[in-house]
């Protein structure tokens, strides 16, 4: 297959910025169920909801700004905040998270497996 040339902040419109992964449907290097990318270019703002990807693990890395991420577990709340540009918080997404850009920031995000395999 010939290289693929693109803007991730582009491609990833789509699917929230998620550009590599499952859900990529043409024929693309950029499709596989092993992994899922995200380009995050977030302005400063509120909390997002709280969610979770059981089964999955997430790395997420600051490129620039400021971003916190929290994560709950019961009446548990951690805290951690990403300043310097190649920080990063990696996680088991068992338990619920949320974010918020303290200031305008850019991140990648990386989950994985992208697709749960199905027990039968």
């Amino acid at each position: 297959m010939r290289p693929e040339f693109g803007n991730a902040g582009v491609i990833g419109l789509p699917t929230r910025g998620w550009f590599l992964g499952h859900f990529v449907k043409e024929k693309s290097l950029r499709a596989t169920d092993a992994i899922e990318i995200k380009w995050g270019s977030h302005n400063a703002g509120r909390w997002t909801g709280w969610k979770s990807q059981p089964g999955k693990k997430t790395i997420t890395i600051l490129l620039s700004g400021e971003f916190v991420v929290q994560f709950r577990s019961g009446k548990r709340l951690e805290t951690f905040t990403l300043c310097a540009p190649g920080d990063f918080i990696v996680w088991e997404d068992d338990s619920e998270h949320r974010w918020k850009a303290i200031t305008d920031a850019v991140v990648i995000s990386a989950r994985w497996p992208s697709l749960l395999k199905q027990v039968k």
